[in-house]
């Protein structure tokens, strides 16, 4: 019998072989799915990285636990972040583990099913092919993004995770018109939404998507427009109520114009430019040209794109899928500019904001260079499409390794060596539970010692870009209150990010302050009784 040729992106038979190759796509996955967990494993060793958002939803999962409600600290609503990480977070804890460390488990789930849907999309892309399933695990898998994001506490794998079942379900709704696909894609936005704030650019591409590129008549549309918009955007508007009756604010935001500033838009340029080329960190003008050059790429797959849909589509192959992610890119980056530019002028443009983008833009151009291969039928194009993306992969294997050595000896963030190790945290922790503490990083102490602490008052407000006007009555408050109550002021030196707080030179220059603890990673002071005396004469 002489055997038969099996080439790249191969069209299943309807034979029989269906099964085969579906237990092969099994196969892969659960495969690819173990890898995840293993590189989240390895680089949480030391923990799941902590950064200050993280140490708020471990802090509120763990009250969730405890019975006291979405609060953080006890008494204080969540309002500034949505509740469904640390909801996830506090359900991973059902049998008794603590947040902290539930959270890896979390998180190498949320790599590996992350991983496995994007594999699955190539797979579908490709023409239900067992390579394409291969090389979209394997492009994701070696992302030194996407290890970044899911080594440590943050709602994007979750959000990454909605977000790309909505756009699935999405771009099968708009190929068969059924219903059952738009509901599911308005739930799963509607869980993005809960995730993060910036889950609304999801709702209003979601609508949009179905308006401009459903089959159906204008009318029938329009209404389907307004059910995924209805469903998607509901939840959110019950924990803004919630959010406005308990702490007085939707949001946690104020409404105040900030423009985006050049400097924000170079380094949105620049973290594109080094996500898109791994291990390279090119300057704004570089990022700027890569950036439109890749731009005329994206055009010219979508023009070509355009031109094989006229011709013929592919039906339920998720051929509508670019289209849907495309304008859902489009409102992720503008809705970030607004919320930069009116709510929060913090908001950093770097790998984990952009994140998104990262992932979903080579969802894109790879999707398209898949369905366009398969337009033309020729081997060249899928040996170009398989080195394009092995090639990509193997240089984000050099970047990766990096990456991942470093968190295996050394943690990251709050979770790091450096930090479990310190002997500040320690001579914090060794302190009375009742003692009044204030410092520059709260956060760290509450987290790592279980010692509540109040933040330091600020020099600058980094969300409106504006001087405290109140901070020398608020510094004296502080000195006062720590004198009468025999506080302490713990002032950490790893913190080196959090520019708008006074130095430990400018404290100890300006107040009078007496030594308990010096060291190299901080200081802890006591308020010296001259202060007492200044202020109860």
């Amino acid at each position: 019998m002489q055997s038969k040729l099996v080439r790249p992106f191969s069209q299943p038979d309807s034979s029989g072989l269906n099964s085969t190759g579906n237990l092969y796509a099994a196969f892969i996955c659960a495969l690819f799915s173990m890898t995840a967990i293993w590189m989240i494993w390895v680089a949480t060793r030391w923990g799941i990285g902590l950064t200050p958002d993280s140490t708020v939803y471990i802090g509120v999962a763990r009250n969730i636990v405890r019975k006291l409600g979405l609060v953080y600290p006890p008494g204080t609503p969540l309002t500034h972040y949505p509740p469904l990480y640390p909801l996830m977070l506090a359900g991973a804890s059902v049998f008794g583990t603590d947040p902290l460390q539930s959270a890896r488990w979390v998180h190498g789930f949320l790599f590996a099913a992350n991983t496995g849907f994007l594999g699955y999309l190539f797979y579908r892309a490709s023409g239900r092919s067992i390579i394409g399933w291969s090389l979209g695990s394997i492009l994701f898998i070696t992302s030194p993004v996407m290890l970044m994001i899911h080594a440590r506490a943050w709602s994007e794998p979750l959000f990454i995770f909605w977000t790309l079942l909505s756009l699935i379900a999405l771009a099968g709704f708009l190929e068969t018109s059924r219903r059952s696909p738009l509901v599911f894609a308005a739930v799963f936005t509607a869980l993005a939404f809960l995730t993060r704030y910036i889950g609304a650019s999801l709702a209003l591409a979601g609508a949009a998507a179905v308006f401009l590129f459903s089959k159906n008549p204008v009318l029938q549309r329009i209404r389907h427009a307004a059910l995924f918009g209805a469903i998607s955007v509901f939840p959110m508007v019950l924990w803004m109520i919630r959010n406005r009756l308990t702490a007085g604010t939707a949001t946690n935001r104020a409404l105040i114009i900030h423009p985006v500033t050049g400097g924000q838009v170079e380094g949105m340029l620049t973290t594109v430019g080094a996500m898109m080329a791994p291990g390279w960190s090119p300057d704004p003008l570089q990022a700027g040209i890569f950036l439109a050059a890749l731009c005329l790429l994206g055009t010219a797959f979508w023009l070509k794109h355009r031109k094989i849909q006229a011709e013929g589509d592919f039906s339920n192959d998720l051929s509508a899928f670019p289209a849907t992610a495309s304008v859902f890119l489009l409102c992720y980056l503008v809705l970030l500019m607004v919320s930069i530019s009116f709510f929060d002028a913090h908001t950093p443009m770097d790998l984990r904001i952009l994140s998104p983008v990262h992932v979903f833009g080579l969802c894109v151009l790879i999707c398209l260079a898949l369905q366009i291969r398969r337009a033309f039928r020729r081997p060249f194009f899928a040996i170009g499409v398989v080195a394009v993306v092995l090639g990509f992969s193997v240089a984000q294997v050099f970047v990766l390794k990096t990456d991942l050595r470093a968190l295996y000896e050394n943690g990251s963030g709050y979770a790091s060596r450096l930090w479990q190790r310190s002997e500040l945290v320690a001579g914090v922790r060794a302190l009375p539970r009742q003692t009044l503490i204030y410092s520059n990083a709260p956060d760290a102490l509450d987290i790592l010692a279980d010692r509540p602490a109040m933040m330091v008052p600020n020099l600058f407000n980094p969300g409106v870009r504006r001087t405290n006007p109140d901070f020398q009555q608020q510094i004296t408050g502080m000195m006062r209150e720590l004198a009468q109550k025999d506080g302490v002021l713990v002032y950490a030196n790893m913190i080196d990010w959090r520019w708008y707080l006074p130095t430990a030179e400018d404290l100890r220059k300006h107040l009078p302050l007496n030594p308990v603890y010096q060291g190299d990673d901080g200081f802890i002071f006591k308020a010296a009784l001259s202060v007492e005396e200044e202020h109860n004469p």
